[in-house]
Order: C-alpha cells, then sequence, then structure tokens
C-alpha cells in the first residue's frame, strides 16, 4: 500500500495502493487542520465516481471464487467500508487525534443494515481492517483505536475474522450479522479461512466455529495455515507536504 492523498481521487489512490503494495503512504498538502483536510479528502471522495467503478470491479473479482449464492453488488455499502479503512488510517497515523475524536471517526460512519450482501460488499475495502488493529496494538497496547476497531468488526464479523480479542465466540459480534455470514455458505466458508490463515485460537475457542474449521479441513486437520502471513505486515506512513 503506497499512495498519494493530493487529488479529488486520493481515496481511490489510497485503496489502489493498500490492495496492491502493502504499504499506505499519505501524503498531505495543502491549509487547514487534519480534521479539516481529512473533510476535504471525503468530500472529493463522495463525488469520485472512479471509485464506486473500482470498488465494483474488486466485488465481480472476488466474487469470481466465492462458493454459494451470489451476492449483489452494494455501492453504498462498498464505499461505507471505504471511508471506515480510510478513517481508521487517519487515526493510525495521525497520532495526536484524541480517543473521543476515534470514536467520534469510526463510530460516524452510516452503515447498511449487516446482510450477506452489504458483509460482502463493504468487506471489498474492509478486509484489511485486522491489518490495522495489529499495527495498532504494536504502537501501543491501549491505543483507543483498538477498542473502536473492535467495535466496527463486531458488526462486520466476516471482515474482522483476523482480528485479536480477548475471547472469541458469537456472542462477542452482531447477532443480525452472524445469522447472515453464517446463512451463506461462501460467506461462511470464507470466514472460516480467514480464522485458520490468522491462527485466531480466540475463534477456535468458540466450538461451532471449531467444529465447522474441523470439517473444512478434512484430511489436512492438524496441517492449518500457519505461518501463511508470517510477520509480513503491511506499513502505513503519513507523509506532510
Amino acid at each position: 500500500m503506497s499512495g498519494g492523498l493530493e487529488t479529488s481521487d486520493s481515496v481511490r489512490a489510497f485503496l489502489r495502493d493498500v490492495r496492491a503494495r502493502g504499504v499506505a503512504v499519505l501524503r498531505l498538502s495543502g491549509a487547514g487542520t487534519m480534521r479539516e483536510r481529512l473533510a476535504e479528502m471525503e468530500m472529493a471522495a463522495a463525488l469520485d465516481e472512479g471509485l464506486e467503478a473500482m470498488l465494483r470491479e474488486w466485488h465481480v473479482e472476488a466474487s469470481e471464487d466465492q462458493g454459494g449464492e451470489v451476492l449483489a453488488f452494494d455501492g453504498g455499502a462498498a464505499r461505507a467500508g471505504a471511508r471506515v479503512l480510510f478513517r481508521a488510517a487517519w487515526c493510525l497515523l495521525v497520532r495526536e487525534v484524541s480517543a473521543e475524536e476515534v470514536e467520534e471517526l469510526l463510530g460516524g460512519v452510516e452503515m447498511p443494515e449487516p446482510g450477506a450482501a452489504a458483509q460482502w460488499s463493504v468487506d471489498v475495502a474492509l478486509r484489511w481492517l485486522p491489518d490495522v488493529e495489529r499495527l495498532a496494538r504494536g504502537l501501543a497496547p491501549g491505543d483507543p483505536l483498538i477498542g473502536a476497531l473492535v467495535r466496527v468488526a463486531e458488526r462486520w464479523p466476516l471482515s474482522g475474522a483476523g482480528m485479536r480479542r480477548e475471547l472469541g465466540g458469537r456472542g462477542m459480534v452482531d447477532g443480525a450479522a452472524w445469522e447472515a455470514m453464517r446463512g451463506h455458505e461462501g460467506l461462511w466458508q470464507l470466514f472460516l479461512d480467514r480464522v485458520m490463515v490468522s491462527r485466531a485460537e480466540w475463534w477456535l475457542a468458540d466450538e461451532e466455529v471449531r467444529a465447522a474449521a474441523e470439517r473444512s479441513l478434512g484430511e489436512w486437520r492438524g496441517e492449518t495455515a500457519v505461518g501463511l502471513r508470517g510477520g509480513d505486515f503491511p506499513v502505513w506512513v503519513l507523509r506532510n507536504r
């Protein structure tokens, strides 16, 4: 993820480079406070038709490997997911943001009801949420961003499957979101895959998840995808110009 945030397509450039290179570089220019500049970039993103076109293209590509019923693209949900990820990155990189501002920014994005189609569209961008959470934990174990990210993951369990939590289980996520994900073959399998790849012991402590993961592994049970991620986490950088 490596990108420039100087033009009207700043959010699109951010997402494109997050997906392509794993290093997000936020380059800021212009006058005003950090919050004013964030507002300007989000306003530009709201008018950027290319952003939704790109998210739609990613949705189509991801859906080619999706099992179960084909889920329609929800442009509003995809944009909302992108906005949450962008704000999370902002809070990670702009360290003077207060705990109150973090909650306001991440909780202030209008999100759809977490049905299966909405979860799949939100996930087009929000699938990188666990990467932000890992980096936040590395900066400071008590960082207020961590709690805010966990609350996002509780609402969007598919995207937050790889996020650390003290106790796993369905009781920690939105009930409607869980049932919608659990009821769709493709989303459920993707959730299990992410749990196994991220070695999410906190989720494997849940009886239903553990049993489903074991069934999914079949003859390869006991040889899970540990080590696939290793220590190769994204790098995020803020540059002020």
